[in-house]
């Protein structure tokens, strides 16, 4: 684990039926995007293991944005803990 900062920050999202606290290092813009204004991830995207990690393509005001699938970015060993925590 990095050094906590004061631009360290702590963002909080759904997986199945938890809520868990990803650290990350800093956060340069937050953005509200309507579930309308999600697409599925392109093909091209979507082929191998890809199709995990990219959640969808969002429309924001300034553009797109590439949403990740949480659960995608977590080792196994923090995949098994969250199952254990689920149990």
């Amino acid at each position: 684990m990095g050094e906590i900062t004061n631009e360290s920050r702590i963002i909080i999202v759904d997986i199945g039926q938890k809520k868990i606290g990803f650290l990350v290092d800093e956060v340069s813009q937050v953005a509200s995007i309507s579930e309308r204004d999600i697409e599925a991830p392109p093909e091209i995207a979507a082929g191998c293991d890809r199709k995990f990690i990219i959640a969808g393509i969002g429309k924001a005001d300034k553009g797109m944005v590439i949403l990740l699938a949480p659960y995608a970015v977590l080792s196994e060993d923090e995949k098994d803990k969250l199952k254990e925590m689920s149990a």
